[in-house]
């Protein structure tokens, strides 16, 4: 779609177990001519603020930059000159001012739109991007809910291990109240080489966990704080991120610990400061979705969670990074409010485009 004037945003959809559509599995019916292997694999979503310590089970998006020739504009000085002052740019992307809305560019002449990106993320039909959890979550719901109708041993299938791992780290954020499990998937090669990926709907079952009644206690009580004060969505969400960042210390060591044991201590992960600032946005009435990607820290691309936030009193996204805010507030609270600094620093994962599989060790 050629450059204009945004779309004007109406927020996320309130039903976050609606389908996009029906989806059917393809399961071949002979079996007995495929090639089928057992895998385990495991996932997290724990934040790293260092070389040293990487994130999750999932792969992670290239940034795509254009390369321009010596002495010859860039693809983003070329997007800044065609978009004025309605987006901040940065490389192939640009963030509407008046939406809050992603956008991808591959020639700085149009936006992207209708499919995934060379980025690896999804772009409706306005060119807006989509968050690629909620996506792969709503290809496979329907699926995944009615899988319960064909018995224990049913089956959920995957059209590829990428978006195997998604829809695991969303059942993580969504139905776990921790991370790192490991998780068995069997991948199948049917005749003409097309491989699925599956998993039992009962491995599910057994993982999915609830926090205690004393971690929801701390998050209602930091709701009612966050309540008591101003009622505008954005210092509200502002507000929550301070209280949650201050709540608990970054440390490493507990990516693979629960809630309960992250509030307890009050230390945690990306995964802890991102889900628990969900619950109390959610608390507050306050819609919100997490995102998983990448943020580029002193030079090096971190795996990463943070949230994008709906701000309803003035239609438009804004994005929040607790983790960031517990160890420099200004930078975690101010900076993510700041689409220009936002668009360079924070990258979604994709679907496709992936460089491989991190994993914490």
């Amino acid at each position: 779609m050629r450059f204009k004037n945004p779309t004007k945003t109406t927020g996320p959809a309130q039903s976050e177990t609606a389908a996009c559509g029906s989806f059917q599995a393809a399961i071949s019916n002979s079996i007995s001519a495929a090639r089928t292997a057992i895998f385990a694999i495991a996932i997290s979503a724990a934040v790293i603020f260092s070389a040293s310590a990487v994130c999750p089970g999932i792969s992670m998006v290239v940034p795509c930059y254009a390369q321009d020739g010596p002495g010859t504009p860039s693809l983003e000085d070329n997007m800044k000159e065609t978009l004025g002052n309605q987006y901040a740019v940065k490389g192939n992307y640009a963030i509407s001012f008046e939406t809050g809305d992603i956008f991808f560019s591959e020639d700085s002449q149009t936006f992207f739109s209708s499919g995934v990106g060379s980025d690896g993320c999804v772009y409706d039909e306005n060119g807006k991007q989509e968050n690629t959890l909620s996506y792969v979550r709503d290809k496979y719901i329907g699926q995944f809910e009615s899988a319960d109708e064909n018995g224990p041993g049913s089956l959920i299938t995957f059209d590829t291990k990428n978006e195997l791992n998604l829809f695991l780290t969303w059942f993580q954020l969504e139905h776990m109240d921790h991370q790192g499990d490991l998780w068995s998937f069997t991948e199948k090669t049917e005749l003409g080489g097309k491989k699925q990926f599956q998993i039992m709907k009962s491995s599910f079952e057994n993982k999915a966990s609830e926090p205690s009644e004393a971690y929801y206690a701390v998050v209602n009580e930091i709701a009612d704080k966050v309540k008591a004060g101003s009622q505008l969505v954005d210092s509200m969400s502002a507000y929550a991120q301070v209280q949650v960042a201050q709540y608990m210390t970054y440390d490493s060591a507990y990516r693979n610990e629960t809630m309960d044991k992250a509030v307890s201590d009050r230390k945690g992960v990306c995964y802890h400061y991102a889900k628990m600032m969900k619950d109390v946005l959610d608390a507050c009435g306050i819609q919100s979705e997490i995102i998983c990607g990448e943020v580029i820290n002193d030079g090096v691309d971190d795996s990463h969670v943070w949230l994008k936030v709906w701000d309803s009193d003035n239609n438009k996204w804004i994005y929040r990074d607790p983790t960031r805010a517990s160890m420099s507030l200004s930078s975690g609270l101010f900076s993510v409010d700041i689409y220009d600094i936002y668009a360079g620093s924070y990258r979604q994962v994709g679907l496709t485009k992936l460089v491989g599989y991190k994993r914490i060790g």
